[in-house]
């Protein structure tokens, strides 16, 4: 039996949501699509002012190396780069592609193969899972990087850009 609460309500991105105790219930949800492309397209007569604002942040892939050595911001960086590449494909203006996957490769190899300075991933023998050099010797550093905190955030960014 259930019992519906509608004094108790949450706007949601499901909708209005309502408490409701019962003994056992099924959700169920529709399910959503997953394409590395937007689900409506992009307007043809946006494509020009689309184009132009890429053009400049690719080119800025090539002046702007990523300084930081926070594998956190370091991350988001190469997830905004792969972004930029989808983009590109889905308004067609395919030369910018070869640029951001040359800024990828080289962005993200160092810190898989062990040559970035300054930080990198590990192999941690202890506990079988992988670490920052950082985080190695430092609890606090890539917001606890090393003791597997925000793992999701910080490798999500790197395996969304090798995906791409």
């Amino acid at each position: 039996m259930l019992h519906f609460f509608s004094d108790y309500k949450y706007k949601s991105i499901d909708g209005e949501l309502v408490g409701v105790v019962g003994d056992s219930w099924l959700l169920k949800t529709d399910s959503v699509s997953v394409t590395w492309h937007t689900s409506k397209g992009v307007k043809e007569e946006s494509h020009d002012k689309i184009v132009s604002a890429l053009s400049k942040d690719v080119e800025g892939l090539k002046s702007s190396p990523i300084t930081t050595t926070s594998s956190y911001f370091y991350g988001k960086l190469i997830a905004r780069a792969a972004r930029l590449a989808l983009i590109t494909e889905e308004v067609n203006y395919l030369d910018a592609i070869p640029i951001v996957k040359k800024y990828l490769k080289e962005s993200i190899e160092p810190w898989l193969d062990g040559t970035f300075n300054g930080n990198g991933f590990l192999y941690d023998k202890k506990w079988g899972g992988i670490i920052t050099k950082q985080g190695s010797t430092d609890t606090g550093a890539d917001f606890g990087f090393g003791i597997y905190n925000d793992h999701h955030y910080h490798l999500g960014y790197f395996l969304y850009g090798i995906a791409l």
